[in-house]
Formats: structure tokens, C-alpha cells, sequence
């Protein structure tokens, strides 16, 4: 499974200090500075039993990765989600583990 961005600041914090009328977002972290194009873990593919899971999208936008989504904090800190958005992602992050393993 990709990881999920680290930064450098705590991003929380950053979400904190920002005005909520802005329109989406608290904090946008541009998302070419901390992804590759390509998930590293591709090379992998190859390898019997190994299977590949990438949630990117459920945390970045094609160019930006917001640090709140649907009114919810993505991080607590620089690297970690919070409990509520991975309660709320948890339905699409089983559907995908489900449908990588063949899984009904």
C-alpha cells in the first residue's frame, strides 16, 4: 500500500490556522512534491502474491493534497491520519483490498 504524504510541519496545526471560508482544504500541499508520478511499489507488481493498493486519491487531487476533506481533518500531526477520516475512508480502502483479492 502507498503511503500516505510526511511533512515537514505538523499539518494539523496548519489546517488549525487557516481561515474556514476559504473554499476547500486548510493547508494544500502541492502534490509533486511529495509523490512520485509513479508509486515506487510498481517495480513489485511482478512478484507473485504480491498485490498493490493505492489510496492516493483518497488523499490528493490530481495536483493538490488538501489536509481537510469533507469538513474532516486528514492528519493529526506531519505524517499520521486522523481517526475520523480513516473511518471515513475505511469503506473504500476495504473495497479496494476486497476487489484486488478477488474478494465477493
Amino acid at each position: 500500500m502507498r503511503d500516505n504524504l510526511r511533512s515537514e510541519h505538523n499539518l494539523y496545526e496548519c489546517s488549525s490556522e487557516r481561515d474556514p471560508d476559504e473554499p476547500f482544504g486548510g493547508c494544500l500541499l502541492n502534490r509533486a512534491t511529495y509523490f512520485a508520478d509513479v508509486n515506487p511499489a510498481q517495480s513489485l507488481t511482478d512478484i507473485e502474491g504480491f498485490h498493490l493498493i493505492d489510496m492516493m486519491d483518497a488523499y490528493c487531487t490530481d495536483t493538490v493534497c488538501p489536509t481537510i476533506i469533507g469538513n474532516i481533518h486528514v492528519y493529526i500531526d506531519a505524517n499520521h491520519l486522523t481517526q475520523m477520516y480513516s473511518t471515513s475512508v475505511a469503506p473504500f480502502f476495504s473495497q479496494r483490498v476486497r476487489d484486488e483479492l478477488g474478494i465477493r
